[in-house]
């Protein structure tokens, strides 16, 4: 890490984070956030990674799209050194989460850092990082790294969309418990069906939708894999409890999906797409 008499500095002008397009699409199309929300993400993480670290000496988004640029089809090596890269870069994370606490501006002065913020845009470009890796890694027909780190647990699409569509439900739920169906309902996601579906399609159901396709059988059919006794041997970490509640979450999921399928024009969100530069 930087030392306080360290003057080299990389502009935070650069656009040296890897696949900026795809993080702001990532975070405003599938996890719901707004495109301002995505471009303070970028933000904070090119401050947080310059005023920390001389880049001239190490580039961790370099080495990452290098070895996004040199994955080769089937070829399990050249997905270990991308896992490699990914798992650097979750170790600068932790560098500054340690001992980021100072800022040193441009003029030379020191500042108390934003390190919580740093984190928080961090964790966000990490789980940008491990959906794309895992979705690369199923089109080869390698296995899902699955993790019980919450800190890489994804969000289901449209979750923003759900989110409305809870609160027209009425029915008492307020911003807590409606905070709590989406606490179990990734914990369902991120520990069981992404290890019980041979391929996730789930990020792709929006895709699927504006295509015309029904998803109400394919829903049902997941959600009838949910249980306990079948699952509990796929996710030790679920508790019955949680099957149990999980599957009552995705089961208000898979409603709000049949409901968005048939009455998109209800939901109102922002969409990001590449004249939104």
């Amino acid at each position: 890490m930087k030392n306080a008499t360290d003057n080299l500095h990389v502009s935070s002008s650069e656009d040296f984070v890897y696949d900026t397009e795809g993080f702001l699409n990532w975070c405003v199309n599938i996890q719901g956030k707004s495109l301002n929300t995505g471009k303070s993400y970028l933000s904070l993480i090119r401050s947080a990674v310059t005023s920390q670290f001389d880049l001239e000496m190490d580039n961790p988004f370099q080495n990452l799209q290098n070895a996004f640029k040199n994955l080769r089809r089937g070829n399990e090596k050249s997905f270990d050194r991308l896992e490699f890269e990914f798992e650097a870069l979750k170790g600068y994370k932790e560098g500054i989460e340690k001992y980021g606490d100072i800022l040193i501006t441009e003029e030379g002065e020191i500042k108390d850092a934003p390190t919580e913020t740093w984190i928080s845009a961090l964790r966000m470009y990490l789980r940008f990082i491990r959906s794309k890796i895992d979705r690369l890694r199923q089109l080869n027909g390698f296995p899902l790294t699955i993790s019980d780190d919450k800190e890489m647990f994804l969000d289901l699409p449209l979750s923003k969309e759900f989110r409305q569509y809870l609160q027209r439900l009425g029915k008492g739920y307020t911003t807590s418990s409606i905070d709590s169906i989406f606490c179990r309902l990734r914990r369902l996601y991120n520990l069981f069906l992404r290890r019980r579906l041979k391929v996730d399609v789930m990020p792709d159901l929006e895709k699927y939708i504006d295509e015309g396709h029904s998803l109400k059988p394919f829903l049902q059919l997941v959600e009838s894999e949910i249980n306990y006794e079948n699952g509990s041997w796929l996710a030790p970490e679920l508790t019955s409890e949680d099957f149990t509640r999980g599957k009552a979450a995705f089961s208000l999921y898979r409603e709000f999906i049949e409901d968005y399928s048939l009455n998109p024009e209800k939901y109102h969100s922002e969409r990001y797409t590449t004249d939104k530069k």
